[in-house]
Formats: structure tokens, sequence, C-alpha cells
């Protein structure tokens, strides 16, 4: 799932760009209607847009689908379509300096308590625990492995691990994200779909489109995931 590709199957898609070199290379680019995973709605509403021929897929919600004729092409189309995407994303705070130590060592703490625990002082992640008390879930990801919404703690030892114990991640005032898992991957993956849910939630701020899932749908997504996951681990 593609960071700026599936801020921008949420809304923007009109902002797009790509220059005459890129476009090329792209072979165009098309939206996809929103579907639960797995369904065939949203099977039906991919196919809908690869009949444009498009050869980049964004899937609102979701992320996106990229074809090539072998694996490098697909691989470089989808590097250029994020850098296209990239280019069309609002809101986002500049790159700068990560000064994380703070959050490092409040991470160091919560570990205690957990069997694996990672952290992530990015820029759009410090913004959005600056800004926001909790944020609801708009892509199927973050509606899987956090839940319904992602929630704002104080910076405090006590806040974030009673935070970590409600569910796998929280947004840390001021400072960024710290996430919790039973795995060093799952960890991995909760990092870095906190970074792409706080830049999608400040791309849609900043364009003024609520695109938050429903509360029927993030709870499918969350119970399904839930039920796999335990199965695997337990498998």
């Amino acid at each position: 799932h593609q960071t700026y590709a599936s801020a921008i199957g949420l809304a923007g898609f009109g902002f797009l760009s790509p220059v005459r070199e890129e476009a090329e290379a792209l072979e165009g680019v098309a939206l996809a209607r929103y579907g639960l995973p797995g369904t065939k709605t949203l099977r039906k509403n991919v196919r809908a847009a690869l009949s444009s021929h498009a050869h980049c897929v964004l899937m609102a919600q979701h992320g996106a689908v990229i074809v090539g004729r072998d694996q490098k092409e697909a691989c470089d189309r989808a590097l250029l379509l994020e850098t296209v995407c990239r280019r069309a994303c609002q809101g986002l705070p500049e790159d700068g300096h990560e000064t994380g130590q703070v959050l490092r060592e409040l991470a160091e703490e919560a570990g205690r308590h957990f069997k694996y625990v990672g952290f992530t002082s990015a820029p759009a992640v410090r913004e959005t625990a600056s800004s926001v008390s909790s944020f609801r879930a708009q892509l199927d990801d973050m509606a899987q492995m956090i839940g319904a919404r992602l929630r704002t703690v104080e910076a405090d030892p006590k806040s974030i691990i009673r935070g970590l114990k409600a569910q796998n991640a929280v947004l840390v005032k001021g400072l960024g994200a710290i996430c919790q898992a039973d795995t060093k991957g799952d960890v991995d993956a909760l990092r870095l779909l906190t970074e792409k849910a706080c830049i999608s939630f400040l791309h849609t701020r900043a364009l003024g489109v609520k695109s938050a899932l429903s509360p029927l749908d993030t709870l499918l997504m969350r119970v399904v995931y839930k039920r796999k996951y335990s199965k695997k681990i337990g498998g």
C-alpha cells in the first residue's frame, strides 16, 4: 500500500499533474471506487478502472494496483507513481530533522510492558500528534491493525502504556507515535501505516474532505483481520 498514492486515492485525484515523460512511463492512472477488501464489489470496481487501459489504479481507501510487462517495470512504475502523488499531496509539513530522543526514551520505557515496541517522529506524525486528539480510520490497513481511531495521549509513560494496552498504536502529543505488537514484523508494519495514516489525514484535512470509513466497515475489517491473524499465529 503506497503512502502517497493511498492519500490521493482518498481525495485530490484531480491534482495529479505528471509531466509528459512521467505520463508516458505511467501509461495512465485511474481511480477505482471503494469496496470492502476481498469483495466482488472491489474487484468489479478495479476491473472497471483497468478497462480504461490505465496501468496504475488508485483504489479508494485501500492503496494501488500497478501492472507492467515484468516485475521491474511494475516496480519502477510504482516508485514513479509515488513521486507524482507526493507532489499532489496537500497540507504536509516540510521535511526536517527528526528530533526523536524524548520519544525514543518513552518508547524504551513502554517496551518493558510489551513484546515489541516501535516509534516514529516523522514530520507528518509529529504534526498530527500536535494538532488533534484523535482521527478516524480512512484506510483499510489502519482499520484492520489499529481500529476505528488513532488517539493522541500525553507524553508520559503511564498515559502511553495505558493507550497501548487499548490499541496497537498511539500518537504521543507533540512528539510522534509509539506502537506495540507481538512480532517485530508487525511493529514495523504499524510504524509505516501510522505514518501513512497521518499523511492521509493531513492531506484530506487540507482539502476539507471527509473520507473516514463507516463505523460498520471499520468494525468488519477489524474483526476479520483479528480472526485471520489469530489463526495465523495459532497455526
